[in-house]
Order: structure tokens, then sequence, then C-alpha cells
């Protein structure tokens, strides 16, 4: 009774929250491959419809910003392509060459800032990675390349002043979104997929056609007016009359004739200044990790050139004393490791008295040897490869320094091959540095011109972590294990790609590789090695992750301690993780239900058990796994479409039992429900 309250408590209650209904999701309106102008519109238009239909969705969709960051990943790096250079034989077969109407010029723009604010309020969702770094670099760069290709055209209707300006003619020099320190900042981005690394190319080749233009919206320069900008304004009030007595006020929007009357150029702004934020190595100029939206991405710009986001002022250059160096700087570098003593040749490695030991796991004959194939980049990738698959040395990949070095040497791109100068030099060292460069990074150079020994070492290497496995994910050679299998699946990526490509049968990537030119007989080998290396992928090297699952989750049966509990759960969707990278490059025509069975068990598993955005994953970057997702959902949907009832329901009865922890993924199906 003395509970009871008699008096009328409906007058206490809140108002109520009214949710919207579910309205699904579908990521297949992307279309798969983009050939002509109209499929690209389609993919920018669809790419931004599902961004926001996510973002408004986040009481009933789990992890939205991993989601938005791979869907724009995957519309910018594999589906929509970077305009070719104008100056290019095949610029006529570009999707971007299409002559376009003033409102459709305007209408792709809108998405694109939409889309960019879209993808920086989800990449500042995230928890920082090496690898999240080179992909919030590569895909603002395709988006800002998209941009101002839209913008350079004469409209086939109502011409644009702005577009004119942008364009020059009558005897004046036009002008260029100014690339920033893009080149050198992308030399040491962590690319574990050749996807990623023919962006970056694509980006750095339509830039470099505008050398004799004059670059605007210098960002990168400070929050400053800069007279090459008030030129390009000057050029878009001439011939309208607007006043030119203020020039720098027309970027801030502070005298509005300009935005007013060319939006245009506020979306081209916009775009232009996340291009070069994300470019900044002073991270404190980033916003934190919060549950950032749309509209805390949109940009607001005050008098004196004062830029806002995320509530807080933003910049892209860094604050003194800081410089543009390398927010993740190589450690592929031989003077990374020998600091204050700068090495550039072997001579020099030989002069330095005590050499790092890198975790007590190298004595000094090796780390001299190691820092010294440091010092020749175009041929490091055999040498470092060949020198840690023996015997002696594997053990020694348990160093986490020892694993940052042969990521860097593998998977950074290293500098960049300008177009028309792929030429062999005819002196040692070589008269031009560049020339030592590559179009495509270092490691898809070596699988096209000699792939042989990079299988061969990458096959020793992960027969080799094998026979480490002692049947316990908690023994000290499963972190050698896991990494070797992270490395070869990469491996596989990058393979996957040129051939798929070489043989015209890449689902997303149709237009040609400039300077590469596989040979029968390479083509052959690469076939040939990539079979070899998925046999040990997808048979043994599976097979352990999932016996290395069954003892964990044994384990959990068995206890009833929270903490084993959390701490099994974990390393499995670990091993899950490492599962959905070996099967990254599955095609269509490879899928079986044991495969796909093993694909969806693996990601269904993580989705309900991981604790996401913590960087728990054991090294694989989380963004990675939705990264793979993407690259697998259009064939798991197709080929589940086609299985007989009887085989898709035993494939979802299976992932209900692995998901909840009632069964394995291999056995009898006592009961069938129909889905």
């Amino acid at each position: 009774d003395r509970l009871v309250r008699e008096e009328d408590v409906d007058g206490l209650a809140g108002r109520p929250l009214h949710l919207p209904a579910y309205v699904p999701i579908d990521m297949l309106q992307i279309p798969h491959r983009v050939d002509t102008f109209e499929h690209a519109l389609t993919a920018i238009r669809f790419c931004d419809k599902l961004c926001t239909l996510i973002s408004v969705q986040k009481h009933t969709i789990k992890n939205t910003a991993f989601l938005v960051v791979a869907l724009i990943e995957h519309t910018f790096v594999h589906v929509v392509p970077v305009p070719r250079p104008a100056a290019s034989g095949d610029y006529g077969e570009c999707v971007w060459a299409q002559p376009l109407r003033y409102a459709l010029q305007l209408d792709i723009l809108i998405l694109l800032q939409r889309i960019t604010e879209h993808f920086a309020a989800n990449a500042f969702a995230l928890q920082p990675t090496r690898a999240l770094d080179g992909v919030k670099l590569v895909v603002s760069a395709a988006i800002a390349c998209v941009a101002d290709a839209v913008l350079r055209k004469r409209a086939t209707d109502i011409p644009s002043e702005a577009a004119l300006a942008l364009m020059g003619g009558d005897g004046r020099a036009g002008f260029c979104l100014s690339s920033g320190h893009f080149d050198t900042q992308s030399e040491t981005i962590e690319a574990h997929t050749a996807e990623l690394n023919v962006t970056r190319t694509a980006v750095l080749d339509y830039f470099a056609q505008f050398s004799e233009h004059t670059p605007i919206l210098s960002w990168e320069l400070g929050n400053r007016p800069d007279s090459n900008t008030a030129e390009f304004w000057a050029r878009v009030c001439e011939p309208v009359a607007f006043p030119q007595h203020d020039l720098a006020a027309y970027l801030d929007g502070s005298e509005w004739l300009v935005l007013k009357n060319y939006p245009e150029l506020e979306c081209y702004r916009d775009i232009s200044f996340y291009f070069k934020l994300y470019q900044n190595t002073d991270t404190e100029m980033f916003p934190g990790v919060a549950e950032w939206s749309q509209m805390h991405a949109q940009l607001s710009y005050q008098p004196g050139y004062i830029v806002s986001g995320f509530q807080m002022q933003l910049s892209c250059k860094p604050r003194p004393p800081r410089t543009f160096t390398h927010r993740f700087p190589s450690t592929a570098t031989p003077s990374f490791h020998t600091h204050p003593i700068p090495v550039e040749t072997e001579d020099d490695v030989l002069h330095i008295r005590n050499l790092p030991d890198f975790d007590k796991v190298m004595g000094q004959q090796d780390s001299e040897l190691l820092i010294s194939y440091l010092t020749v980049p175009y041929m490091r990738i055999p040498l470092v490869f060949s020198f840690f698959s023996t015997e002696d040395r594997v053990h020694s990949l348990r160093s986490k320094k020892l694993q940052s070095i042969f990521d860097s040497v593998l998977f950074e791109p290293g500098q960049y091959l300008p177009m028309g100068m792929n030429r062999e030099p005819k002196m040692v060292p070589a008269e031009d540095p560049r020339l030592l460069a590559t179009p495509y990074g270092l490691l898809l150079n070596e699988m096209y011109r000699s792939p042989g020994v990079v299988f061969e070492s990458a096959l020793r290497l992960l027969n080799l972590a094998l026979s480490l496995d002692t049947g316990d994910v908690h023994s000290s050679t499963s972190p050698v294990i896991l990494y070797v299998v992270r490395l070869c699946a990469r491996i596989d990526n990058y393979a996957s790609f040129l051939v798929q490509h070489t043989n015209g049968e890449h689902e997303t990537i149709a237009s040609p590789l400039r300077d590469v030119d596989v040979s029968e007989a390479v083509l052959d080998e690469l076939e040939r090695g990539l079979a070899a290396l998925r046999k040990v992928l997808r048979g043994p090297v599976h097979a352990m992750l999932e016996a290395w699952s069954g003892v964990l989750h044994a384990q959990c049966v068995d206890s009833e301690e929270e903490t084993t509990i959390e701490r099994n759960t974990q390393v499995i969707c670990a091993l899950n993780a490492h599962a959905l990278l070996i099967f990254r490059n599955v095609r269509m025509a490879e899928l079986t239900p044991d495969l796909a069975t093993a694909i969806l068990c693996a990601y269904v598993f993580m989705t309900t058990r991981h604790t996401w955005n913590m960087n728990l994953l054991e090294d694989v970057a989380e963004t990675s796994v939705f990264e793979t997702l993407e690259v697998l959902r259009r064939k798991l949907v197709l080929y589940t479409r086609m299985l007989p009832q009887v085989a898709l329901d035993s494939m979802m009865e299976a992932v209900v039992r692995v998901t909840t922890g009632t069964g394995a993924r291999l056995q009898d199906d006592a009961l069938l429900r129909r889905w």
C-alpha cells in the first residue's frame, strides 16, 4: 500500500518518441561497373541517397559509420572512374568526356559536396588507423578530381562564368585545383588493395596535366587569402560586372554575389578544403572521435578565412613548429631505425656501431643485412621477402616493429612515376631518382615484372608459419602465424587484381593501366602462383582458424567466468576477420555452399559479437572488414538467390548455430526451417 500513488501521474510523462518505420537499404543499387556517363551519375546519386538513408536510421542499423565509409570508398575507388587526362590517347573513352548541361553540372557538384560531408562525418567518427588514413587521402582526392572535371566544362546550354574562368581561353591560362601535398603524403600510406593504388595513380595523372595552369584554393598554405585565388575570382567577376574591390571576401561569402549566383563554386570550395584537410599532418587539427552527423561536417566560413566544422575551427596547415612531413612515417626507410644517424647507402650502415635489435629478436648481423636491404627501395621487396622466409628468421616476425617494416616494404606505394617517364636509367646511380619510381606502387610493379620470387617466398613463409601451429591460439607462435596469414591475404589482393584486370574479368575496373604490360608468360606465372597461394590460404589456413575458434568456443561453454568468455569471444572475432581477408577475392564462379556459408558465418558472428570501433581485431583494420563486405556483397546476394531452397536453409541454419554458439558450422542439420 505504501507504493500506491493515487494522484494522476500522466502529466509527468515526456513527449512520445515517434521513430520512423525502418526503410530497407539496397546496396546493390550502386552499379557494379561504370562504362558510361549515365552509369557514373547513377552510382553517385545512389551513393548519396544510401549514405543519407543509413545515417538517419542509426536507431535500427548498427555500425553506420563503417557502412558509409566503406560504401563511399567502394563507389569512388572501385566503381566510378577517376577522370583521365585530356591529353591522354584514350580520353575519348573516359565517361567524364561527355558534354554537360549547366543544370546537370550543378547537380553533380551538389551531390559530390553532400557525399564529401557524409564521408567526413563518418570517417572522423572512427578510430584513426594507418589503413583508414590512406582511404581518407585517396577517396577525397578521387572526389576532388571528379568535381574538377565536371566544373571544367563549357555547358552546352548556358555556360557558367566560373567554369569558363577555370578552363581559361582567349590567350589566358586556366586555373587548376592545387593538389597540395597529396603526392608525397600518399607515398607512405599502406594500401592493402591494388585498387587503392590504381586510384591514387589516376588522381596524380589527372592533376599532372595542369602543370601550366595557375593553382587555386591552396588551403595547405593556411587559411589566408592567396593571389592566385583572388585572380580567379576576378576572372569570374569580370564578364558579369561584379565589384572587385574585395576579392578575398568572395571565398568566405562575406561578399555574397559570387557564391549566390554560382553555387557550384561553394561545392567546389568545400570539396577542395576536405581534400587538403586530410593531408594535414597535425592530427590535433582533426575533430575527435564522436558520433558526428552530416550537419557537423557542413563547413561554415567567417570573415578572416575562419573555417569551422565539427564544432571547432579547421585548418589544412600544421600549426608551427609542425611542418608537412608524414602522418605515418615510413618504417621502410633505414634512417627511421638508425636515428639520429642518417642512412642512405649500404656503406652508411657498415659504419654504425650499434644497430637496433627489434624487440630483442634479431642479432647485429641480421639487423645490418635487413637495414642494408632497405637502402634500395626498388629492389627491396624480393630481398626482404627472401630474408624473412627462412626457418631461423620466421620467428622474428613476432616483433611488431619487424611486422611494421615488412608491411611498409610491401604495401607502401613509394614514389610516383609521372606519365612519359617510363624509361630505363642509363647510369648508376640513376641520373633522375624518378626513373626508379613506379606508376602503381612497388608491389604491383614486382607482380607484373617478376612475380615468381614473390609467390615462392610467400608460400615458403606461409608453410613455415603453419608449421608453428601448436593447436593453441594463445601460444607464443600464434601472432607470427596470424601476421603471415594477413600478409599473404593482401598479396592475394594484388595478384587477383592483376590477373583479373589482364584477362578483362575485373568486376569493377576496366580502364587500362598505363605502362603495365603483362606478357603471357608472366600471366601464366601469376595464375599458377595465385592458385598455389589460395590453395593453402583457403585450405589448411582456414581449417586452422576454424579449429582454433572451436577450441575457444568449447572453453566458453565450459566456463562461467565472464572474463574468459569475453576474451575468447574477442579472439574468435579476430580469427573470423582473418577468414574474411582470405576470402575477399572469391569470384562468383568459385562460390560453393560451403564457401558462402563460411563467409556468412564469419561476418554475422562479428556483427553480433564484436565490439566495434575499439581497434580490437589483432591488427586487422576494422574498416578492411567492411571493405571486404562491399566487394563480396553482390556476389553473395546473387549466389544465395540461385541456391535451391534446401541448400539455402542449410546455410542459414549454420549461420544461426555459429552466431548463437549452439553448434559448429559443419554438422548435420537436425531441423531445417524455411528461410
